[in-house]
């Protein structure tokens, strides 16, 4: 993880912005241990010789692998790591009978290159019912997340309109809130 968290920091020197694992670093590194030990989270690691050179931690849910957070040495940028992690990831998927690998919000290149389907990403914000304070806060986060989404989208509006990009490719969500695809605790 100290490594991962290194090739994060080393490729993101000189931006503006940092990435948004790093935001809850303390989280993530808490809960991986044992999340792997329980085998429902896998650190995938490609290395030179001995030396890691791209990691990649993912959580299992059933038979769907969400990747969570990748990053590689940047010494090896011209070697595509972040592709080949991709496909070690599809093929790890494939041989331990998961169907679905989930990378996340993202519009890379390679995401859409490799992917049969494509989602809108949803956030929902939950508060307790019964709690008015909750509740107001909420709703500020619900309109921060709302406004983000439309910068984000006008930012954006230099490319193609992503329903006329990706046509034909569309998945409906709905597809996977089968029994198969739920958690034992019902949700998905």
């Amino acid at each position: 993880m100290k490594t991962l968290k290194r090739f994060i920091e080393d490729r993101f020197v000189g931006r503006t912005h940092k990435h948004s694992a790093l935001l809850k670093w303390d989280y993530y590194v808490d809960q991986s241990l044992g999340r792997i030990r329980s085998c429902s989270s896998i650190l995938f690691v490609l290395r030179h010789k001995s030396q890691p050179i791209a990691i990649s931690l993912g959580h299992t849910i059933k038979n769907v692998l969400n990747s969570a957070i990748t990053s590689y040495d940047k010494k090896f940028s011209r070697y595509s790591l972040g592709k080949i992690m991709f496909i070690k990831e599809l093929e790890w998927c494939f041989l331990n009978g998961l169907r679905l690998l989930d990378t996340g919000w993202g519009n890379f290149e390679y995401k859409i290159k490799f992917s049969n389907a494509i989602y809108y990403y949803a956030t929902h914000v939950m508060y307790p019912k019964k709690s008015f304070g909750k509740k107001v806060y909420a709703y500020f986060i619900g309109i921060f997340l709302e406004a983000k989404h439309y910068l984000i989208a006008i930012k954006n509006r230099r490319f193609k309109r992503s329903r006329d990009l990706y046509q034909g490719r569309w998945m409906q969500v709905e597809r996977f809130r089968t029994r198969e695809y739920r958690q034992t605790d019902g949700t998905t």
